[in-house]
């Protein structure tokens, strides 16, 4: 998906800066809160919260490279830094100067409206998403939404290529030192690892987007907002199965969350650092354990 993508319907509000917002831009990553949970509970609430793609927990290959609209353009730009500084810290990285956008931060006035809009004239950016996705979508009257676009890769994040017509003989084609494959015209996926255990591929995300409701952004800080943002951008999430098992950022948009953290937590950011470390090619069972673990284990090492 290009920089370049035009969204005509898009609503450029030119919104003041939330009431507790930050107006500088390096501001540091500081975790707030703790993850009172036992390996088990911890294990609990990941399963709840964590949203596989076939089988598997799917997150960004490449560079983090978030553009930003909605606000004014020096907030959009305090936000879009955020959102790097912590796919960084992470482990995810972040895009240099000039990088092709792969999440989308769209804060307009009716969400609803905008998803119904966007979804009519650019029916591209839901690629991939099930009739059931498309329609809680469509159907979602909350005040934050967010979806994601994934693909199949290979252990070194290459995708099933296609080919020149005029490459190869008879049925079979291939690129150049067999880039790419395929077979009577379908493209095949070079894997280099095989395995009866685990899979031989794993789910990368390839696009993200988040579209916040501008009312629901009064009263919230922009480093709310990069934040809430981030989580569920960098991971595809279900906030709403979080309930108050574990203090989140997520709830920032929640009609039943009593209050929300003014930024990341380390239950947070400890669910990001672990997806991004976890090991790509393994079911999501076999990952959310991973997770589990490491999250339980930094919570032990938090504590004083």
């Amino acid at each position: 998906m290009s920089n370049r993508l035009s969204l005509p319907f898009l609503v450029l509000a030119a919104l003041a800066a939330p009431a507790l917002a930050q107006s500088e831009t390096d501001q540091p990553i500081v975790v707030t809160g703790k993850l009172p949970l036992t390996e088990d509970e911890t294990l609990e609430v990941v399963r709840r919260v964590a949203r596989p793609v076939d089988g598997q927990l799917a997150r960004f290959q490449e560079p983090v490279c978030p553009r930003v609209t909605g606000f004014q353009p020096q907030y959009e730009a305090i936000v879009a830094e955020r959102i790097k500084a912590t796919a960084e810290a992470v482990g995810a990285g972040a895009g240099g100067e000039g990088c092709v956008t792969n999440l989308y931060v769209v804060v307009v006035d009716d969400g609803r409206e905008f998803v119904a809009e966007l979804r009519r004239q650019h029916p591209e950016v839901f690629a991939g998403l099930s009739k059931r996705e498309l329609a809680a979508l469509a159907e979602n009257e909350g005040a934050a939404r967010s979806w994601s676009s994934t693909a199949l890769t290979n252990s070194d994040g290459a995708v099933a290529g296609t080919p020149a017509p005029t490459a190869g003989g008879g049925n079979v084609k291939w690129g150049y030192q067999g880039s790419s494959v395929s077979v009577g015209g379908a493209s095949v996926m070079r894997v280099r690892e095989g395995s009866n255990i685990n899979p031989s591929v794993q789910q990368a995300i390839v696009s993200a987007w988040v579209v916040v409701e501008t009312g629901a952004t009064f009263g919230k800080s922009l480093t709310q907002i990069a934040d809430y943002a981030a989580m569920r951008g960098l991971a595809m999430v279900r906030p709403g199965e979080l309930a108050s098992s574990a203090d989140s950022i997520l709830a920032l948009f929640e009609p039943e969350a009593s209050a929300a953290p003014p930024e990341l937590t380390q239950f947070d950011r400890a669910y990001l650092t672990s997806l991004y470390r976890v090991q790509g090619r393994r079911w999501a069972r076999q990952q959310v354990r991973q997770m589990a673990n490491a999250m339980a284990r930094e919570s032990e090492q938090a504590t004083p």
